[in-house]
């Protein structure tokens, strides 16, 4: 066995045991029984979450024959025969000659026969066990570990995208965080949504834009479930791990979705795959490996794209199939749909709505920002009550847009429900789900108790706050942002992510996301220089430990590179001579390391990337030298590093990337 199916298998148990001492049956079904497609079930169709009879699914074996599935994290013949026993007394049952039961245990082959014997005898049924070991073995196979991870917010990949093949609803809406169905199972459709294709052939590239909470993610997500590709590629912008553009798009090739939800959030890194996606349209072999088949679906708000789109030439958006014709743009709704919406979630939720206070209610959404989180958000306050009764004051002064009432909702939160928000924001600031496990460690290390933890976690989520999939509570990006954090919580959370006790790779993964969102968001967002200043010394802080850590080159090389970009941000902070120069040198010594791994490794478009940072910093040294011998020393070795940056993108045919070096050449 090698080492790295004994890590998968290890992180896989750990999350399996985390989610059996939480009592996360639903997560553990959802999981268990979407392996069944890869062990050879057909047509598995799950019942309703905690079903009152003995079934929790229906399927057809590998051999063609009916079967139910009953999922238990215990497993003996009492549970057995109980579940069997519930499921004859179905009266809506589907015919069946086996009883697949699935559990986390591993009983021993002795019982399992006097199990399978006793199942026959008492209800004619053969018994197929799925335990421990099976489930370990197929959840780790190359080509599912992926699926794996993304189930169960497992960190056991990074390359900054996710295939979903062939299509899966559920997976979709994961990786999306598409607005969950427990909030509210019914939509209503948006104007925009009659321009939507039925057809994976009518499929063409679209921009979807709109205000926050206008439903732009969930329209992407409508059109791919109308659509139903074959392939989708879910892109993650991460600035900690840059996505291999050329990887990405080999995966597209022949035919596929690539999916990129708020482009406003990193431009950067949108552009670039616009680039190398348009040079793969314009080169000859394009026709053979059907780019042409490739689509772009992406999410913007509508505000800041207007703001960005002057930064990005229109023949690269014209050739990637998003020009301006092609972007969809949400508007608001009318008084009629708030107040269908409003009547749905009545329904739904059990709400008491007096009819003046409904057409109150609809009126008022409509005159404001009469989107569908507004509407909903609206609601939140009267579903967390016991009474679920819309009172008066509910509509009094009411907010403008969403995020007012997010706003507003904060501030009415205690400390505890507070507490536990801003650690679920810190997690997902550094791009790392927070897990059961994950989470209670770090509540503990904020002193808040499991007992108070797991209460706050149901008020927040029944208050419309959160919503947990498999085990992890993630909210919506509006109520994200509303979120306050502050230097006593950013000095709670880096004790916690340098004290846990915790394997490698979530280890890195949380250096690598803290880094990160320090360097995007909180360091450009400090009100003053010595907070700025002391933002991007800890984030290059948690991108060294990422060295120290990584057990792969190509990790601890990017690491490296990004470190020394915080090194030289660091340094031009500086007002003497000396502290620029001590911090250009760290920047200097990290950077050539990472250029001498991505050499050795043979990672060409990393080694441009780090070879462009080099040719700044030793220009940045240039400035410093008082001689003109010394000026050229550095200028000289600038020049060096930018034309084998030059060379390899263009040789690579790294259109946008190669711009950049050319600049930076001049």
């Amino acid at each position: 066995m090698s080492h790295l199916t004994d890590e998968r298998r290890r992180l896989l148990t750990q999350c399996l045991d985390g989610l059996r001492e939480q009592d996360q049956w639903h997560p553990f079904q959802n999981f268990v029984l979407g392996l069944l497609p890869h062990d050879g079930y057909a047509d598995v169709r799950p019942s309703a979450v905690r079903n009152d009879f003995g079934r929790d699914a229906v399927a057809r074996t590998p051999d063609g024959r009916p079967c139910f599935v009953a999922v238990s994290f215990t497993c003996d013949l009492t549970k057995i025969r109980h579940d069997a026993q519930r499921w004859t007394q179905d009266p809506n049952r589907e015919p069946a000659e086996v009883m697949l039961f699935i559990t986390n245990d591993s009983p021993q082959n002795t019982k399992v026969s006097k199990w399978k014997a006793a199942v026959q005898d008492e209800f004619g049924l053969e018994l197929r066990l799925h335990n421990g070991r099976t489930i370990l073995q197929t959840a780790t196979r190359e080509g599912v570990w992926r699926e794996t991870c993304t189930r169960l917010a497992i960190p056991g990949h990074r390359q900054g995208y996710l295939k979903i093949a062939p299509y899966n609803s559920a997976l979709v809406r994961q990786a999306l965080k598409v607005r969950p169905p427990e909030w509210l199972r019914q939509r209503v459709p948006l104007p925009e949504w009659k321009e939507l294709v039925l057809n994976v052939n009518d499929l063409h590239s679209r921009l979807i834009l709109g205000k926050p909470g206008a439903g732009k993610t969930t329209t992407l997500f409508e059109q791919l479930e109308r659509a139903q590709p074959p392939a989708v590629l879910v892109v993650d912008l991460n600035f900690a791990a840059p996505i291999q553009w050329e990887g990405l798009l080999d995966e597209a090739a022949g035919g596929a979705v690539i999916v990129v939800d708020d482009v406003h959030e990193r431009l950067d890194p949108f552009l670039s795959l616009c680039n190398a996606l348009r040079a793969r349209l314009n080169d000859v072999p394009a026709i053979t490996h059907h780019y042409d088949r490739v689509v772009l679906l992406a999410t913007a708000r509508g505000h800041e794209w207007e703001a960005l789109r002057p930064k990005i030439p229109a023949a690269v958006l014209h050739d990637v199939g998003l020009a301006p014709h092609a972007a969809m743009t949400l508007s608001g709704l009318d008084v009629q749909a708030c107040r269908r919406l409003i009547e749905l979630c009545r329904d739904e939720w059990k709400l008491t709505i007096a009819d003046r206070l409904l057409r109150q209610a609809a009126a008022a959404a409509a005159e404001r920002e009469a989107t569908p989180l507004y509407v909903i958000s609206m609601l939140a306050a009267p579903r967390s009550r016991n009474d679920r009764d819309l009172r008066d004051a509910d509509l009094a002064g009411l907010p403008e847009d969403v995020r007012g009432w997010w706003q507003r909702y904060w501030a009415d939160l205690d400390a505890s429900s507070q507490g536990v928000l801003r650690l679920v924001r810190l997690f997902w600031g550094a791009n790392t789900p927070p897990t059961p496990a994950l989470l209670g460690a770090a509540a503990q290390s904020c002193h808040i108790s499991p007992a108070e933890l797991s209460k706050r976690l149901g008020v927040l989520e029944r208050s419309l706050w959160l919503t947990r999939t498999a085990g992890v509570p993630h909210c919506l990006d509006v109520q994200l942002e509303v979120i306050e954090l502050d230097g006593l919580w950013y000095d709670l959370w880096d004790r916690f992510v340098f004290g846990l006790d915790a394997d490698v790779d979530t280890h890195t993964r949380l250096h690598n996301g803290t880094g990160a969102f320090y360097y995007q968001h909180v360091a450009p967002r400090t009100r003053s220089q010595a907070e700025y200043k002391r933002h991007l010394a800890a984030a290059a802080h948690h991108f060294k430990a990422v060295g120290q850590l990584a057990r792969a080159p190509a990790e601890k090389a990017l690491s490296l590179n990004n470190a020394s970009i915080l090194y030289s941000a660091l340094a031009g902070l500086e007002t003497t001579w000396e502290g620029r120069r001590k911090w250009l040198d760290k920047a200097i010594a990290a950077v050539e390391e990472s250029v001498a791994i991505y050499r050795e490794l043979g990672l060409r478009g990393d080694l441009a990337m780090s070879r462009n940072n080099a040719s700044n910093l030793y220009a940045d040294l240039a400035g410093l030298e008082t001689t003109r011998e010394g000026r050229r020393k550095w200028l000289d070795q600038a020049i060096a590093a930018v034309e084998e940056s030059v060379a390899i993108r263009r040789e690579l045919g790294l259109r946008g990337d190669l711009a950049s070096s050319r600049n930076n050449a001049s």
